[in-house]
């Protein structure tokens, strides 16, 4: 990435460059959409330290340990460090994020935990006598081999 020193812009215009990033971010409407934005907008390398700073920050809200942290991501103590100092003393936004994250993981597992449970259900005649299953797939494809066989001769009348 291009260096680049912010002290050449006046207050006025950092704040109207900013603010004009952070709304093209905000306007972004879908998971696609963020994604190839951020694909174009930075390297793979910058991603993949934005998106490791943000799971430091994940862990650390967890409860995870610096030592933890640092064996499992092989990131720097000192970002662990940073990271922990902006999402305790920060302007909030690692929380706001973090939390989101954590409660959509927590909703995705809670939905695949249902699922199985669905599939496992021992009331469930399907799952008890598999024969049954069986039985049912042999119904629906016979209704349906039946259903073809009105349609060709529907056909050839035609």
């Amino acid at each position: 990435m291009a260096k680049f020193d912010p002290k050449i812009l006046s207050p006025k215009e950092k704040e109207k460059l900013l603010n004009n990033f952070f709304s093209a971010i905000a306007d972004l409407k879908n998971f696609d959409e963020a994604s190839r934005f951020f694909k174009d907008l930075l390297n793979e390398k910058e991603t993949a330290m934005l998106a490791r700073r943000l799971e430091i920050a994940k862990f650390l809200d967890q409860g995870f340990t610096f030592e933890a942290i640092y064996r499992k991501l092989r990131v720097g103590r000192s970002t662990i460090a940073s990271v922990n100092r902006w999402l305790n003393y920060g302007r909030n936004g690692y929380k706001i994020v973090v939390g989101r994250l954590l409660e959509k993981e927590k909703r995705k597992r809670e939905e695949k935990s249902l699922k199985i449970n669905r599939m496992m259900n021992p009331f469930d005649y399907k799952y008890k006598y598999p024969h049954a299953q069986l039985r049912d797939f042999a119904r629906n494809a016979t209704r349906i081999i039946k259903r073809k066989i009105k349609e060709r001769k529907l056909k050839r009348k035609s």
